[in-house]
């Protein structure tokens, strides 16, 4: 839509080639190509196989699995929209959001 042209013509100088400027399903922000990564809405392992995926940064799909368990990815945060209302995401994106596009780190990740 209109947003997303603005968004493409904001980051035009990013020396990133013009069909690789995915924007992640979680912060919004330009996805470099070596920076990208695929989540399973519901965990693989927990009857996910062959449901859908988006496209994050490895930092922003790190996050979600630091923050849940893959029971609780398949039970309850099993879409964009209520991975977005924990409080902890939502304190995530802002963080993130300041950041460089190619900006990675290590999160801890939670046992489960």
């Amino acid at each position: 839509g209109m947003e997303q042209e603005m968004r493409k013509k904001k980051n035009n100088g990013l020396g990133i080639k013009p069909e690789n400027r995915i924007v992640c399903e979680l912060c919004d922000r330009i996805i470099p190509w070596d920076a990208e990564s695929k989540h399973h809405l519901i965990p693989q392992m927990h009857n996910g196989k062959g449901t859908p995926t988006v496209v994050l940064h490895h930092v922003c799909h790190n996050q979600i699995h630091a923050l849940f368990s893959n029971k609780e990815l398949e039970m309850y945060y099993n879409t964009m929209d209520k991975l977005k209302e924990h409080e902890n995401v939502i304190k995530f994106i802002k963080w993130i959001r300041k950041k460089p596009i190619q900006f990675n780190v290590k999160a801890k990740a939670s046992k489960g």
